[in-house]
């Protein structure tokens, strides 16, 4: 059974339609700030009237499968004897679009046991026999319109240098080196049960497990859009446990990127994420309501082992009239030259550049 409003419905369509106008077809910076702006009004909208469009799975069939498709909005068919369909999911960080195809009509029944470790070791042996393959394109809109504001708008851009060194633009939309990218999964989605009192099995944990190849044209470096075609392959572990008002989300990845860049060497990319809430939480520690994000690449194409990216953010929410609110706080440093946007190059010699972004978080 699959419940939804109506009203939510519209604005994720409307949403998804917006959102790929603006962010492919419009091709004039004027028109791609203003229409920006707009987008991240919309986007507060979404997040408003999104907040509960969700699969709402209460059988056990081969639709229970969605839940691992964290989509604010989704839509599958039937082909032949597969599944297949789409999901939009909006935010001003973090948008993006999947169409998802069944491989294989026939799962098996794993059982949840709240352990993380059996979990991801699960997903690892499963992802050698791939059931799903998704295509993705990729939006993060807020650092999208931080970088063309720097690339084109640096009177706008001054206006928020706090000091020398700290620009509340750059912070606002940090912690991300492209500003979209599309991408191929290829591997296993799998739902995890558990029963109740009444012996009924009810959805506890989803997790999806396997290769994931991811390209675009544009990246970002020093808060500037740079032109360049790049690639990443990882090997991706990823799920989310929920039980009442408690949920864990984590994402393991580790693989490749080739930045396209001459002047930048191709890395090993190594990324490891968790969160953890529970709305019902009374009392304060770092742990609970928290999140974590560690990163490293390490280039592999040279005699040089000093990684070029190191990079930690933790975020902390606290419950506030139903929702989860909080900051994210992220530190590190990148190794390499710095990007002269006036000569549209890398230039110098390699050093240590720090960066510092506190965000807002909010859960709903």
């Amino acid at each position: 059974m699959i419940s939804r409003s109506n009203d939510k419905i519209f604005w994720c369509w409307f949403y998804g339609i917006l959102n790929i106008f603006l962010n492919v077809i419009s091709q004039s910076v004027i028109t791609q700030i203003a229409g920006r702006l707009l987008l991240i009004a919309i986007l507060i909208i979404c997040l408003v009237n999104c907040a509960n469009c969700q699969t709402d799975t209460t059988s056990v069939d081969d639709k229970t499968i969605y839940v691992t498709l964290p989509g604010r909005f989704d839509k599958h068919w039937t082909l032949g004897k597969r599944e297949t369909g789409i999901s939009f999911v909006s935010g001003p960080y973090k948008t993006y679009e999947i169409w998802y195809l069944e491989l294989k009509p026939r799962r098996e029944l794993i059982l949840w046991e709240e352990n993380e470790i059996r979990l991801y070791k699960n997903l690892a042996k499963q992802s050698l026999k791939p059931d799903f393959l998704v295509f993705e394109f990729t939006q993060y809109p807020l650092s999208w319109l931080v970088a063309e504001t720097h690339n084109y708008h640096p009177d706008i851009w001054r206006i928020f240098d706090l000091t020398d060194q700290f620009n509340f633009l750059a912070s606002l939309g940090g912690g991300y080196q492209e500003p979209w990218s599309w991408s191929i999964f290829l591997g296993k989605l799998s739902t995890f049960w558990e029963m109740d009192d009444d012996y009924n099995l009810l959805p506890a944990a989803s997790g999806a497990a396997g290769f994931v190849v991811t390209a675009g044209t544009k990246q970002i470096y020093d808060n500037y859009l740079v032109d360049a075609n790049w690639c990443r392959v990882e090997l991706k572990l990823k799920g989310e446990g929920k039980s009442k008002n408690k949920k864990r989300v984590w994402d393991i990845k580790a693989g490749f990127r080739w930045p396209g860049i001459s002047e930048l060497p191709n890395t090993i990319t190594m990324i490891y994420s968790r969160q953890r809430t529970d709305k019902k939480q009374k009392y304060f520690n770092l742990y609970n309501n928290s999140s974590l994000l560690c990163e490293i690449q390490i280039p592999y194409s040279s005699a040089a082992v000093e990684p070029t990216l190191v990079r930690i953010n933790y975020g902390k929410v606290v419950p506030v009239s139903g929702i989860l609110a909080g900051i994210n706080i992220g530190i590190g440093y990148e190794f390499r030259q710095e990007y002269d946007f006036s000569y549209k190059a890398f230039k110098g010699a390699a050093t240590y550049i720090p960066f510092f972004y506190i965000q807002p978080k909010i859960i709903l």
